[in-house]
């Protein structure tokens, strides 16, 4: 909002074209701004759970080949049932992003 405010104020002091100009490079930014965002929150929701869930999966995994019938089982099961209940959840929250 402050930037179309800032842009009118500049229209009414300088030519037009140059507002327009200075109007377009400001959204472009914005929306630069705005991409780079919404890419880090890409980030945070796929990767940190992700690489958490597969040490999840290597720790339950080498401990079951090594000891079967310990229990390991059960957990190596549930962490792989939690990685994909969480890739599920992420493909749903973002299935209908459109490209403005």
């Amino acid at each position: 909002m402050t930037i179309l405010v800032r842009a009118y104020a500049r229209d009414q002091k300088e030519s037009s074209a140059e507002a327009s100009a200075w109007y377009k490079d400001a959204l472009m930014s914005e929306k630069r701004n705005a991409d780079d965002e919404k890419f880090f929150a890409y980030l945070k929701a796929f990767l940190v759970p992700t690489l958490l869930l597969k040490v999840a999966i290597v720790y339950f995994g080498i401990h079951y080949s090594n000891e079967p019938g310990e229990g390991y089982g059960w957990g190596l099961l549930a962490a792989i049932a939690l990685s994909l209940f969480n890739f599920a959840v992420f493909i749903y929250k973002n299935w209908n992003e459109t490209e403005e």
